[in-house]
């Protein structure tokens, strides 16, 4: 899912995703994705959107999204790797948002009663906004006013 999805948006665009997998029998399964997007035209709706200063941002010019992940998988357990990149964006009456490049990594094993646990961290190399920007520099990037590095312990229980 594209890390602007949290806000109230719609988009127009294009959304490539290409899946391969390769099937062993001593050393799992392998699963590479790849994703490409080009967001055409989008408009947002959060703290400043329905604002009427000259600073308000709710349209973002064109810009680019693009993710890979590979997987692996053998019996109960599985891992995998995933990297996401989204090209600076520009939104009108404001500064363009800085590039934004994430690396996520989980480990889950499946439970004898179709549950799932899973230990991982998202942005292990901590992209996000820097911590001396002032306040004057408001608003910032939304994905970034809360995302950081984030480890997890997660319990799915499938009913």
């Amino acid at each position: 899912s594209v890390p602007l999805q949290f806000l109230n948006s719609e988009a127009t665009g294009v959304d490539l995703r290409f899946k391969v997998g390769i099937a062993t029998d001593n050393s799992g399964d392998i699963h590479l994705g790849l994703a490409f997007g080009r967001i055409l035209d989008a408009e947002f709706q959060g703290a400043y959107a329905n604002s009427f200063e000259a600073l308000s941002w709710t349209v973002a010019e064109a810009f680019n999204t693009a993710r890979m992940n590979v997987e692996w998988s053998r019996g109960a357990f599985s891992g995998g790797v995933q990297g996401f990149y989204r090209e600076p964006v520009n939104f009108l009456d404001r500064s363009k948002l800085d590039s934004l490049t994430t690396f996520d990594v989980h480990f889950t094993w499946h439970t004898p009663w179709n549950a799932d646990l899973s230990v991982g961290t998202s942005n292990v190399l901590d992209a996000g906004n820097d911590a001396a920007s002032s306040v004057e520099t408001q608003p910032i990037d939304p994905l970034e006013s809360i995302y950081g590095r984030i480890p997890y312990v997660r319990y799915k229980q499938d009913l």
